[in-house]
C-alpha cells in the first residue's frame, strides 16, 4: 500500500508492525525526522525500522526533482541534512537505539537500523520544531 512516511498513523494503529523498511525514499520527504518518527510509533517495541537509502543523494543530484535531503553517517552515527541544515536526531535516541553502516560501493549505500525501546509519544515535540520559520523561509527561495 501505498502511504506518506509522515502520515502512517492515519493509516496504521500504534504498535501494529515488527519491522518497517524504508529504501531510498526517505530522501525524498518534506519531513524526514517527522517520516522516521511516524515509522517508530508504527513498530512494535523492540521491533525495528530500516533505512536503506544511497549516500547524499541530494547532493548527488543537485537537489532536483525529489531529492531533498541527504543521507550519510560519520563515526558510525546517522546523518541527515541539506545544504546548510542538519537534522538533531538526538531525541529519537530516547525512544530507539540507532545503529549504522555504510556499504561501499560507486555510491556508498547507507544502513540505518532503529530499535524501538519505548513507546514513542503521538505527538512528540521535535515534529513541531522540525521546521523553524527561518528553514522555512531559506527553503522557499531556493
Amino acid at each position: 500500500e501505498f502511504a506518506y512516511a509522515e502520515a502512517l498513523t492515519d493509516r496504521y494503529a500504534p504498535c501494529s508492525f515488527d519491522l518497517v523498511h524504508m529504501s531510498n525514499a526517505l530522501d525524498h520527504s518534506f519531513m524526514p525526522l517527522a517520516g522516521i518518527m511516524s515509522m517508530l510509533e508504527v513498530v512494535k517495541v523492540g521491533g525495528s525500522v530500516h533505512l536503506r537509502h544511497a549516500e547524499n543523494e541530494a547532493e548527488n543530484q543537485s537537489y532536483r526533482d525529489f531529492h531533498q535531503w541527504n543521507i550519510s553517517e560519520s563515526n558510525g552515527r546517522l546523518d541527515i541534512w541539506r545544504q546548510d541544515y542538519h537534522l538533531d536526531l538526538s531525541e529519537i535516541e530516547s525512544f530507539a537505539d540507532i545503529s549504522t553502516r555504510r556499504i561501499k560501493g560507486n555510491i556508498d549505500t547507507i544502513i540505518a537500523i532503529l530499535t524501538k525501546k519505548n513507546d514513542v509519544p503521538a505527538q512528540p515535540k521535535i515534529f513541531k520544531n522540525q521546521f523553524d520559520a527561518e528553514l522555512l523561509k531559506k527553503l522557499a527561495t531556493r
